[in-house]
């Protein structure tokens, strides 16, 4: 486990297995395992990757309300 997915990494990095022969083999899973020495650092934990979900899906939320357009103006 190394962090919660961004949006980028929903996009670019597959679920459940690595791509043949990919260097790093990053893979998304819908879980995580980790061990930890204490019940606090268990609860910090916990409480960091509820934050971190609830980050993620207020930004899919939002991207959600963007609409298509197709002339930019820069």
């Amino acid at each position: 486990f190394d962090h919660v997915a961004s949006p980028a990494d929903l996009e670019d990095f597959p679920e459940d297995a690595p791509i043949a022969g990919s260097d790093p083999s990053w893979f998304r899973l819908n879980k995580v395992d980790v061990v930890v020495r204490s019940r606090a650092i268990a609860d910090e934990l916990w409480d960091a990757i509820l934050q971190d979900v609830t980050d993620l899906k207020t930004t899919l939320d939002r991207l959600d309300t963007f609409e298509s357009q197709d002339d930019f103006t820069i």
